[in-house]
């Protein structure tokens, strides 16, 4: 299905969620008084907005912007100091549809939401190549395991709550998949199986040093001549590939044919131009990219299709789900803020709330699905 397929506001969504990983609360400092107190504690952290069984710090908005600024330095962006008002303003307005949305969901939808909290969960995990890499990343954050889930689960439950609000039909899906048929394009899709040696540390990035890189090329080269000299590829992925697929399947993936205005997100550039040159059961050169020294075999080739609607059918309905929502939402979530008598205690960020709701159409953010 192409790219475009998800709208801007699950787009956002997605993007909100990832950052919120690392807005986790503060510890409570009262439950272990015997502990010095630390600095952070010893600072003002003013509660910004509340409202009924909830509060919202200062910390907490500034931990979730902080997030977002290193995601988006991640990426080769800066978030201008024009911005940072109006971006604070649209992740403490997350921050309270989380809070009561959560107030608003039945037994019955915070059960659902574990699960979908738990293959969140799962989801960001495998992101890491290793459990440790996993652990270590998230302390360096100043987060563990726990914090994390219960954050996803917090946002699963806002998620499940809200989309129980809207209905999507059998019939509904099928006039969409008539009236779009190139949202349904599947494009080309290469099957290989790959060597990967990494010319940088893939738990923190930093590059090896050149004579570590020295190594690495002579190894790469010996296992290009034994591959082309017949030896098993997928064996050799086995045992000397360092990527994280290579114990499982044998190096194996998948990769689609990307947008050429739209860079893989799946493997380095350098890689999928080569994987798509190949021909079947050909060998490729070494391949260098950021991450390392790359050896790939194509195993087949499957050539573009319109995707079948029973295979898709999950999927368009969460995207028709978050349509729907975009049109709800901002009334549904006035109403319950009224409910739940929510009040921002910040002079500013009440201002540019009240001039936010004097306009119609607001972005969508507890809304995405995996």
């Amino acid at each position: 299905m192409k790219s475009n397929f998800k709208s801007a506001g699950v787009v956002l969504a997605a993007m909100v969620l990832t950052a919120t990983l690392v807005a986790a609360d503060k510890p409570d400092t009262n439950a272990s008084s015997a502990k010095a107190p630390r600095l952070e504690d010893l600072l003002p952290d003013p509660v910004i907005a509340k409202g009924t069984g909830f509060e919202i710090k200062q910390s907490q908005l500034d931990e979730l912007v902080g997030s977002l600024k290193a995601r988006a330095r991640a990426t080769g962006q800066e978030i201008g100091p024009e911005r940072l008002p109006l971006i604070q303003r649209d992740l403490l307005d997350h921050l309270i549809q989380v809070r009561v949305l959560n107030s608003k969901a039945t037994d019955e939808q915070k059960a659902k939401a574990r699960e979908l909290a738990d293959k969140n969960y799962e989801d960001f995990k495998k992101q890491a190549p290793t459990e440790e890499a996993w652990v270590l990343q998230l302390k360096s954050m100043g987060l563990t395991p726990e914090r994390v889930h219960t954050r996803l689960t917090e946002e699963a439950v806002a998620q499940t709550a809200i989309r129980a609000k809207v209905t999507i039909t059998d019939a509904d899906l099928k006039k969409f998949y008539d009236e779009n048929p190139s949202d349904f394009e599947q494009p080309e899709i290469a099957r290989v199986c790959h060597i990967l040696l990494y010319t940088q540390d893939p738990n923190t990035g930093a590059e090896l040093s050149e004579e570590q890189k020295r190594e690495k090329r002579k190894t790469i080269d010996s296992l290009l001549k034994r591959a082309r000299d017949g030896e098993d590829f997928s064996k050799l992925a086995r045992d000397f590939s360092e990527a994280s697929t290579a114990k499982e399947k044998g190096g194996e993936i998948e990769i689609p044919r990307s947008d050429p205005k739209v860079p893989s997100q799946t493997v380095p550039p350098e890689f999928e131009a080569a994987a798509f040159s190949l021909k079947t059961n050909q060998v490729s050169d070494v391949v260098v990219s950021r991450v390392g020294y790359h050896l790939i075999k194509l195993l087949e080739l499957t050539p573009p299709k319109r995707i079948e609607l029973a295979k898709v059918s999950d999927r368009l309905k969460s995207v028709l789900e978050n349509k729907q929502i975009e049109k709800i939402l901002p009334e549904y979530y006035a109403q319950i803020k009224k409910e739940n008598h929510v009040e921002i205690l910040d002079e500013k960020l009440k201002a540019l709330e009240d001039a936010a709701e004097a306009t119609p159409l607001r972005p969508t953010r507890p809304t995405d699905s995996k």
